[in-house]
C-alpha cells in the first residue's frame, strides 16, 4: 500500500472531490464549501435523474436527522434553523457521491490525503506554539486559513488549522490510526527506510495529539497505540493491558491537563443536565444546532456550542427521531463489522482501518462532539461513504464465490 500511496503523490492523478478534501486542512472553509456543494449537487443529479434511493441504514439516518431539522425550524419559526437541514442535505450527497464513484484508487487516496491533513495541522500547529505569529482570534485570512481559534483563548494548545484544539486532535487522530495501519500492513515489506519514515510521522502526530490538551484524544492514542501492538503480536498486546489495568492510577496522571479535570467535569455535568432538560421540552425533533446555543443560553444565561456529547447531541440537536436513527446507525455498523471479521472478506488492511477508526470516531465523543464542526464531520462522512463502497466490494467477491462454487458443482453432477 505504501509504494502504491508513493506513486500516487508521484502522479497526482486525483478528482475535483479529492482536491476538496485537500482544502479541507488547508483552506477549511473553501474545503467545506467544495465538498458540500459536490454533495447538493450530487443530490440534485439523484433526484433529477428520478433514482430510487437504495434502503440502506444510512439513508433511514440522514433522512431522519433532515426531517427533524426541517420540523424543528417550522416549530421554532427561525428561518436561520433552516441552515441545519441544508447542511444536513449536503452530508447526505456527499456520502452518496463518496459510496457511488467509490474505488480501490479513490479509497486510498482519502487515505493519504487524511494521514497528509493530520501532518499539516500537527507542523502549523508546532510553528504556532513555538512562534506565536500564526495563533490569531480574528482577521480574514486567519478565518480562510483555520487558524482562528474559537470557543477557547488558550494558545498554549495545538490547534493547527482546525479553529479548536479538541478538533485538531479529532483529525490527528484519524491520521494516527491510519498511519499505525500501514506501518502495521509493512512490517514484513518494503524497506528499512520505509518503516524509518512511518515511525517518525507517528511520533510527530502522537506528539500533536499530546499537545492539543484534549484528554479524550490522549486516551485515544492509547487505545490505538494498544490495538496496534496487539494486532502486531497478541502476547505483546495483552501484556501491555495488563500493565495499564495494574498502572491505571499511576497513568491517570500522564493525561493532559489533569489539574483542571475536576473543574472539567464539573462543567461537563452541567452541560450535559441542561441538555436532558432542552430534550425533555422539545422531545421529538430537536432543536437543530442553531437553537441547541439559543435554547441553552436561554436556560443558563451562558453560551455553550453543542452539548459536549455524542449521543446527548443527537438526541438534543435532532430528537428522538435523530436519536434513535443514531443509536440504529451504529448497532447496524457493529453487526457489519463483527460479521466481517469473522468472514473471509477482500482487502483485509482496508478492513482494520474502518476497525480502527470508527471506535476512535464514537470514543472522541464520549466527553466532547467534534462534529460539530463541518470539518471534521465531512471526513467522518468520508468514511461512511468509503465503509459503504466497501461493503459493495466484499458482497461481490462473496457472490463471485458462490457463482464459481456453482459452477463447480454443476460441472460435477453433469
Amino acid at each position: 500500500m505504501i509504494s502504491k500511496g508513493l506513486a500516487w503523490f508521484q502522479k497526482l492523478k486525483i478528482g475535483w472531490s479529492e482536491w476538496g478534501m485537500i482544502l479541507l486542512f488547508i483552506l477549511p472553509p473553501a474545503g467545506i464549501a467544495v465538498l458540500l456543494l459536490s454533495g447538493w449537487l450530487h443530490l440534485y443529479r439523484v433526484v433529477k435523474r428520478r433514482k430510487p434511493f437504495e434502503l440502506k441504514i444510512e439513508t433511514f439516518f440522514f433522512l431522519s436527522l433532515f426531517l427533524a431539522s426541517v420540523l424543528a425550524s417550522i416549530q421554532f419559526h427561525k428561518w436561520t434553523y433552516f441552515a441545519s437541514p441544508a447542511l444536513i442535505l449536503g452530508y447526505f450527497g456527499f456520502y452518496l457521491y463518496t459510496k457511488q464513484h467509490g474505488s480501490l484508487s479513490s479509497f486510498r487516496h482519502w487515505i493519504w490525503i487524511t494521514i497528509g491533513g493530520g501532518l499539516y495541522v500537527a507542523v502549523l500547529g508546532f510553528i504556532q506554539m513555538t512562534t506565536h505569529t500564526a495563533y490569531s482570534t480574528g482577521g480574514v485570512f486567519s478565518f480562510l486559513t483555520g487558524t482562528r481559534l474559537f470557543g477557547y483563548d488558550q494558545p498554549d494548545r495545538l490547534f493547527g488549522s482546525a479553529y479548536n484544539p479538541n478538533f485538531a486532535s479529532f483529525l490527528l487522530l484519524y491520521a494516527l490510526a491510519l498511519l499505525l495501519m500501514v506501518l502495521l500492513h509493512q512490517m514484513h515489506g518494503t524497506g528499512r527506510r520505509v518503516h524509518v519514515l512511518l515511525i517518525t510521522c507517528i511520533f510527530i502526530v502522537s506528539t500533536a495529539i499530546i499537545e492539543t490538551g484534549s484528554r479524550t484524544g490522549f486516551a485515544c492514542m492509547a487505545m490505538l497505540l494498544l490495538l496496534f501492538f496487539f494486532r502486531f503480536r497478541w502476547k505483546i498486546g495483552a501484556f501491555l493491558i495488563i500493565v495499564f489495568a495494574v498502572c491505571s492510577q499511576e497513568l491517570i496522571q500522564w493525561l493532559p491537563r489533569t489539574t483542571y479535570l475536576g473543574e472539567s467535569m464539573d462543567t461537563r455535568k452541567i452541560i450535559w443536565e441542561t441538555s436532558i432538560r432542552i430534550w425533555e421540552k422539545y422531545p421529538c425533533f430537536g432543536v437543530t444546532m442553531q437553537g441547541f446555543q439559543d435554547m441553552y443560553q436561554n436556560f443558563t444565561g451562558e453560551y455553550i456550542a453543542h452539548p459536549h456529547n455524542i449521543f446527548l447531541a443527537f438526541f438534543v440537536i435532532y430528537g428522538t427521531l435523530g436519536g434513535m436513527a443514531f443509536l440504529l446507525l451504529l448497532a447496524v455498523l457493529l453487526y457489519q463489522l463483527t460479521a466481517l471479521l469473522v468472514s473471509c472478506h477482500t482487502h483485509k488492511e482496508f478492513f482494520e482501518m474502518f476497525l480502527f477508526l470508527f471506535p476512535v470516531t464514537l470514543l472522541t465523543g464520549l466527553f466532547d462532539y467534534p462534529m460539530f464542526s463541518p470539518q471534521t464531520a465531512l471526513l467522518a462522512v468520508g468514511l461512511l461513504g468509503q465503509w459503504g463502497y466497501y461493503l459493495r466490494t466484499c458482497s461481490f467477491a462473496l457472490d463471485s464465490k458462490k457463482v464459481g462454487a456453482l459452477r463447480l458443482l454443476r460441472k460435477k453432477n453433469s
